[in-house]
């Protein structure tokens, strides 16, 4: 993948829709996340955090460790660090 091939690439900003998010976790290139999430619900309607990211919720999945949660005005920030696959 292009992101691989950066020179001195110890970490990347990576901002982007649920495809976006969806590619970088299949092609394993996540190791940290940081996940704000607002007190603002959208139903069925809203967009996915991910999409398609080659698993079936419930059954496979990715677990944050050594989180850290912080509340930043009336949203949160949740922070931590990525293992791969857990079922």
């Amino acid at each position: 993948s292009a992101v691989r091939g950066l020179p001195y690439s110890h970490s990347i900003l990576v901002e982007g829709g649920a495809k976006v998010h969806a590619a970088m976790l299949r092609q394993n290139l996540v190791d940290e996340m940081y996940l704000f999430i607002a007190p603002f619900f959208i139903g069925e309607q809203g967009t996915p955090l991910f999409d398609d990211a080659g698993f079936k919720m419930n059954e496979d999945g990715y677990r944050l460790h050594r989180v850290e949660v912080k509340q930043l005005g009336s949203d949160a920030l949740i922070h931590g660090f990525l293992s791969n696959l857990i079922s």
